[in-house]
């Protein structure tokens, strides 16, 4: 970070005011309310990055104090971005190579020159082909200004949809980080927007650096893991601008408990109000390849029933059947016709009618029992529940 964008980050540390915005949702394995970020970050050989769900084709550097020379980036792959002075030169857009530097710092006339945000917002605008091929961008230092514009490559489907009704939302808040990055907060006139406008923005921006500042104000910033940190300030701006009416929320997932089945597999019960795919795959990025079953509470007594796993020894077939025989409310026929757990072999529900009469914790259960290949169900065929 240059000296000059350090001064800046002093000038910003007095909030306008208090701005209440939920708190940043992060990645975790402990079980609990989570709130599973569509970004993650991914170990290779080559090195630690981040991807996102929606644009899997890019990937997010965070190396700190990368500073690549014009001899280096030659020896750095097509559809490359440099952001914010990872470049250690002037910005640059070589066509050739597909390699760009986005950067308002070094070579170029800093009094005029946009900020790195807003560069992004101009080149997806201008027809940046970032659908083609695989793209990386680096970044040196995850502040704002550079986590903007990663954000805006890594969301160009949602961002530039609808005729760039999303960007046109965001840009607010883009042009007053990269005038508050490029001049400091005495400029505000530069963004065009009204005091009060300009002071909602602002305050979105302070929440967003509170985990920054506090790291740095107790001295544990230079022991921040700055992937860790970029993914989850990345999964922040999804909040912030959910919670600001701008992008679709994401689904909370509640994992109530879990269940090993069948060798390394496991059976989850959880409760959300998503729906069970957009479910399935954030509880794929929590149980990665260990996830075989997914018991979904989408009401007090309803549930959605998703086998994942389809090469387990039973599928929700035989659980449905032992489900209906414990289920007080399972019935063959009812006013309205059959009133039972069912479905197909991989997606199914309750009773539709009346949802059921069992437990969350009887429904666990009685499910971890039929998928650890006992016999046991079969004895509920004679036993339903009254």
């Amino acid at each position: 970070m240059s000296a000059e964008n350090e001064a800046n980050d002093v000038e910003r540390k007095d909030p306008t005011g208090p701005v209440v915005v939920s708190e940043a949702p992060t990645t975790t394995a402990e079980m609990g309310t989570v709130v599973l970020s569509r970004y993650r970050a991914v170990d290779r050989e080559t090195g630690r990055f981040i991807v996102a769900d929606d644009s899997r084709n890019i990937q997010l550097h965070v190396v700190p104090g990368l500073t690549v020379t014009e001899e280096e980036r030659r020896q750095h792959p097509e559809h490359t971005i440099f952001l914010d002075g990872a470049f250690g030169g002037a910005p640059f857009l070589d066509n050739e190579r597909w390699q760009y530097s986005l950067d308002h710092h070094e070579g170029c006339v800093r009094p005029f020159t946009l900020a790195t945000c807003q560069q992004a917002a101009v080149m997806l605008l201008k027809g940046l082909p970032v659908t083609e091929g695989e793209w990386r961008l680096f970044v040196n230092q995850p502040d704002l200004d550079a986590l903007f514009a990663a954000w805006l490559f890594m969301n160009h489907r949602d961002v530039l949809a609808d005729q760039a009704t999303l960007l046109r939302a965001v840009m607010p808040l883009l042009n007053v980080e990269g005038v508050i990055d490029s001049h400091g907060l005495e400029y505000a006139a530069l963004t065009g927007l009204s005091e009060e406008e300009y002071a909602v923005q602002k305050g979105r921006l302070d929440q967003l650096m509170i985990p920054e500042r506090e790291h740095k104000s107790a001295g544990t910033w230079a022991n921040v893991d700055m992937v860790d940190y970029a993914c989850d300030r990345l999964a922040a701006i999804d909040a912030l601008l959910a919670e600001a009416g701008i992008l679709r929320e994401r689904a909370q997932v509640e994992v109530i408990a879990t269940r090993d089945i069948q060798g390394d597999k496991q059976l989850v019960l959880c409760r959300s109000a998503g729906g069970i795919y957009e479910v399935e795959a954030r509880l794929r990025e929590l149980f990665g390849k260990a996830l075989g079953v997914i018991i979904l509470q989408t009401g007090e007594e309803r549930y959605t029933l998703k086998q994942v796993d389809s090469f387990l020894s039973r599928d929700l077939v035989a659980l449905y059947q032992a489900l209906n025989a414990r289920d007080a409310e399972a019935t063959s026929q009812s006013d309205s016709g059959a009133n039972l757990w069912g479905g197909a072999a991989d997606i199914g529900g309750s009773p539709r009618a009346s949802g059921t009469g069992l437990s969350p914790d009887e429904i666990l259960e009685i499910a971890s029992r039929v998928y650890r290949g006992t016999s046991w169900f079969r004895r509920l065929l004679g036993k339903k529940k009254r």
